[in-house]
C-alpha cells in the first residue's frame, strides 16, 4: 500500500472529493480547544511564539469551563521532545497546526528513534521515489482531514449552540444594521455597507460601555471608554476606529455630497466581514 503524503495537493483532493472547504471553519483558538493545545504545546516547547501569557490564561480557563475538560489524558494533543530539546513526536494534533509549522496534514507524527532507523526509511523514501515524501524525516505520519478529526463533530455542535446564543445576545438595534448591512452587499451599494458597518461597531460600543450618558454621542466621544471595557485585541480596536473613521471622510457613507465615493465592492466586503468578526470576539469573550 503506497504511503499518503498528507501535503497541500492532498488537502485539497480531499476538499475536492469531499465537496467541503479548504479550511476547517473552527480553526482558532476561540473557536477549537484542539487548535488552542496545539498551538499552546508548540509555544511551551519554543518552537513558536503563540500567543500572549494572558491570552493563553484566559483561553485555557475558559475550555477548561467546557464539556472538553472531560477529555482523558490520551485524547489530549501532546508534544514529545527529544535530548537536544526538539519536537519528536507529536500525538492528538490539529491537523492544521501540523502542517503550518511541521508541512504534513496529520494528528500523529514521530521522528525515527535512532540513526539506524532514519537510514532504513531513508532507503526506502529513495527506492519509492514519491515527491514530498515523510519518510526522509519522520518514522511515521497519521494523515487526517479536519472532517475525520476526533473532536469536530463535537466542536461543531458546541460552537452552532454558542452561536446561537451569541446571536441572542446582541442588541436589535445591531440585529437590524447586521440585516441593512447584508442587503448593501447584495445591492452592490459599499457606501451604505459602510455606512451601517460603522452604526454596527457604534452601537456595540455603547453595549458594551454600559454608561447611558453616551446613548447620544457619536463613538469619537467615547471611545477611550469603550477601549477600557472592551475585551478586544489592539488591532481590532484600531480596525474600529478606522472603519469609523472612513465613513466620516467617504462621501455618501457619512454625509451629503456630490462627489462619487472611492470605495470598491471588494472592500465593502472585507469591512463587512471584519465587523461580524468583531461583534462575534467581542460579544462571545464576555463568557470568558
Amino acid at each position: 500500500m503506497q504511503r499518503i503524503i498528507p501535503d497541500k495537493n492532498w488537502w485539497d483532493n480531499e476538499s475536492h472529493n469531499r465537496n467541503a472547504s479548504t479550511v476547517c471553519p473552527y480553526a482558532n483558538s476561540h473557536s477549537c480547544p484542539r487548535y488552542h493545545d496545539s498551538v499552546v504545546l508548540l509555544k511551551r516547547s519554543k518552537m513558536i511564539a503563540g500567543i500572549t501569557d494572558t491570552k493563553e490564561e484566559e483561553l485555557s480557563e475558559y475550555w477548561e469551563r467546557t464539556k472538553f475538560s472531560s477529555l482523558c489524558d490520551e485524547e489530549l494533543p501532546s508534544v514529545c521532545s527529544n535530548k537536544n530539546g526538539g519536537v519528536s513526536s507529536i500525538s492528538n494534533f490539529c491537523p492544521e497546526i501540523s502542517y503550518k509549522y511541521f508541512y504534513y496534514y496529520a494528528d500523529y507524527m514521530c521522528k525515527y528513534v535512532d540513526e539506524i532507523d532514519q537510514d532504513t526509511g531513508v532507503r526506502i523514501a529513495k527506492n519509492d521515489s514519491i515527491k514530498n515524501d515523510w519518510k526522509y524525516s519522520w518514522m511515521t505520519v497519521t494523515p487526517r482531514f479536519y472532517l475525520d478529526c476526533d473532536v469536530f463533530s463535537h466542536v461543531k455542535q458546541f460552537n452552532e449552540t454558542l452561536g446561537n446564543d451569541y446571536l441572542k445576545r446582541l442588541h436589535p438595534n445591531i440585529v437590524q444594521q447586521i440585516s441593512r448591512m447584508n442587503n448593501c452587499l447584495d445591492s452592490n451599494d459599499p457606501a451604505g455597507a459602510l455606512h451601517a458597518a460603522s452604526n454596527i461597531l457604534e452601537t456595540m460600543a455603547k453595549d458594551i460601555s454600559q454608561n447611558p450618558n453616551v446613548s447620544n454621542q457619536s463613538l469619537g466621544g467615547f471611545f477611550e471608554q469603550f477601549k477600557k471595557k472592551s475585551n478586544l485585541s489592539n488591532n481590532l480596536i484600531v480596525a474600529i476606529k478606522d472603519i469609523y473613521d472612513l465613513r466620516n471622510k467617504l462621501p455618501t457613507a457619512g454625509h451629503g455630497s456630490l462627489d462619487k465615493p472611492e470605495l470598491t465592492m471588494a472592500d465593502a466586503i472585507a469591512i463587512a466581514a471584519m465587523t461580524k468578526a468583531i461583534l462575534e470576539i467581542e460579544y462571545r469573550s464576555k463568557a470568558i
